[in-house]
């Protein structure tokens, strides 16, 4: 993974602009919303302010990188989103096993639920049937246009948050089990505001703190495996995860396994480090 500029202090500067951003129109919305929407419109997922709360965490990457370290940093992180040396393969893992995984949640859910498969959905896309599989590109391509959390979100977490925790003191499987449970907890205000995804479809707060975790985990060991690919390990699969038909707590219970992989993956490679840094302690 390429050396990412970093100063003192920027975890506490971007979690706080990021914070303070999305929990403050949160607040604006929650405690003023018919002042609001006479200046702005009906709060929803297309109000400006939506998505003034929902590009926090890539807003304030841009912005701290930006005063912090200048333009050498901006071209660094916008490397990292346009890095082309990455295997076509890793596109493909995410592309194809990301619907396999909502397929098995779906008969998950049926199997709990009794109810049949419905159609193939992506958010905002009418439905389609589920053998009309070559309409999936443009129906994604769409997703990407409509859903603004994987641009609005990833150049933050993955990009600007992510390679900085690695370098501290948590290790690799720490700073990934820290930043989904912080990027969980990010979520909450929208569970009591009418007009999100998580208050209309009545999302479990658990649920989603659990999958933000195991996404974490999944997406810190994509991000290492492909030099900080922020395109595929944060964007792409941010893009699949929004895009499953199946119930929350269906899809996190299929991918406790590949997270858990990948956990030991983050582990063993801590360990390793842990090993090495043991071994020129002793030889020095």
């Amino acid at each position: 993974m390429a050396e990412v500029p970093a100063r003192r202090h920027d975890l506490s500067w971007f979690f706080g602009l990021t914070f303070g951003l999305t929990w403050g129109v949160a607040a604006l919305v929650l405690l003023a919303r018919p002042q609001v929407e006479a200046v702005t419109g009906e709060f929803g997922t297309s109000s400006p302010l939506y998505y003034l709360a929902v590009y926090a965490p890539s807003l304030s990457a841009v912005v701290l990188t930006a005063v912090r370290t200048g333009r050498s940093g901006l071209e660094e992180l916008a490397s990292r989103l346009l890095r082309r040396r990455v295997s076509p393969g890793w596109y493909a893992l995410v592309l194809l096993a990301w619907p396999f995984a909502d397929l098995l949640a779906r008969l998950l859910e049926e199997i709990v639920t009794e109810r049949p498969l419905g159609p193939l959905l992506l958010s905002g896309i009418p439905p389609t049937p589920l053998h009309s599989w070559y309409l999936a590109p443009a129906m994604l391509l769409a997703t990407l246009l409509l859903d603004a959390g994987p641009l609005g979100e990833e150049l933050g977490w993955r990009g600007y948050a992510l390679p900085r925790l690695v370098r501290g003191r948590l290790g690799r499987l720490g700073s990934a089990a820290v930043l989904g449970l912080v990027w969980g907890a990010w979520h909450l205000p929208a569970f009591l505001i009418s007009g999100t995804f998580q208050h209309d479809e009545r999302m479990g707060v658990l649920w989603l703190i659990l999958g933000t975790v195991l996404s974490s985990l999944i997406m810190t060991w994509l991000y290492l495996r492909t030099g900080g690919n922020i395109l595929l390990a944060g964007i792409l699969v941010h893009l699949m995860n929004n895009s499953t038909v199946s119930s929350l707590w269906a899809f996190d219970l299929v991918m406790t396994l590949p997270a858990l992989v990948a956990a030991v993956a983050l582990l063993r490679r801590d360990r390793s480090d842990r090993a090495d840094r043991r071994a020129r302690h002793v030889a020095s």
